[in-house]
């Protein structure tokens, strides 16, 4: 029988979730992220970050962006984000919204979903 996911972390803009069957980390975001500012997007970042150091090894990073409406003000942080991620494992996936994912089906495992799109390393 497969382990419940374990939340390692919350706050106002989303939730981090261990799923130890797959040896995932997941970051969920919150709708409230339409509030977020930068430094909250990157605060929020690091903690999934630092999370996937701690629970090392943990090779599949997976975002849930289906929620996420924060508007980016610095042309920076993308960048800065792509860094960050790639610090805890050179193939993060992310999870978009459903517009862009028409063969998603909820019965389907939260992981393997036709909507993750991995993304191999720039390294």
């Amino acid at each position: 029988m497969p382990t419940q996911p374990i939340e390692i972390d919350r706050d106002e803009w989303g939730m981090i979730l261990h799923h130890p069957d797959h040896a995932a980390l997941e970051l969920k975001w919150y709708s409230a992220t339409q509030r977020m500012t930068d430094e909250d997007f990157k605060a929020s970042l690091e903690r999934y970050a630092d999370a996937a150091d701690r629970l090392k090894p943990m090779p599949r990073l997976l975002i849930d962006s289906r929620e996420f409406l924060h508007s980016f003000g610095d042309p920076g942080v993308l960048p800065w984000r792509k860094s960050t991620l790639f610090r805890a494992t050179p193939r993060p996936a992310f999870r978009s919204s459903r517009s862009s994912c028409p063969k998603a089906r909820p019965e389907r495992s939260r992981i393997y979903k036709p909507c993750w799109r991995l993304r191999p390393s720039a390294r």
